[in-house]
């Protein structure tokens, strides 16, 4: 017996219940990625195997808490969907900032692009479109029958 279907269908049910529509973002989440610190050392998210398998795909953005040290002190889920959020946040506090003298922490906004991509394609697996923004591709899976 194939359980995929069933697999699919709860994980696309579970992944657009949780994803945050709130209209009153944390406040963390205010501000745009262009007033972001500059990177000193950047990890790209890798897409998840899962979330590429059932073709799951969607925007995840997070504000970084940036300490003056320039490691990333916590992370704030803004908006993003809970098969892609993992991804990114993982990678995300492993990022660096350049250190600073004050003692505030500053705020960077990062913004996950997952798309699925055709099984044949050349895309590059993470693109940078912006700063604080990037575009990671999956490669979507040629549909077998079933047998």
């Amino acid at each position: 017996m194939n359980h995929i279907p069933i697999v699919y269908s709860l994980l696309l049910l579970t992944s657009a219940a949780a994803i945050r529509a709130s209209d009153d973002p944390p406040p963390a989440c205010a501000g745009s990625e262009s007033a972001n610190p500059s990177v000193v050392r950047l990890v790209a998210p890798a897409y998840p195997i899962a979330a590429n398998d059932v073709r799951v795909q969607g925007v995840v953005r997070l504000a970084l808490q940036v300490a003056p040290s320039g490691a990333v002190a916590s992370v704030t889920e803004c908006r993003g969907i809970p098969f892609l959020t993992p991804a990114c946040s993982g990678a995300a506090k492993q990022w660096r900032f350049p250190v600073v003298d004050t003692s505030e922490t500053r705020v960077a906004l990062l913004t996950c692009r997952f798309v699925l991509d055709d099984a044949d394609s050349n895309n590059d697996p993470v693109v940078f479109v912006a700063p604080g923004e990037l575009q990671i591709h999956g490669r979507a899976s040629k549909v077998r029958p079933i047998e």
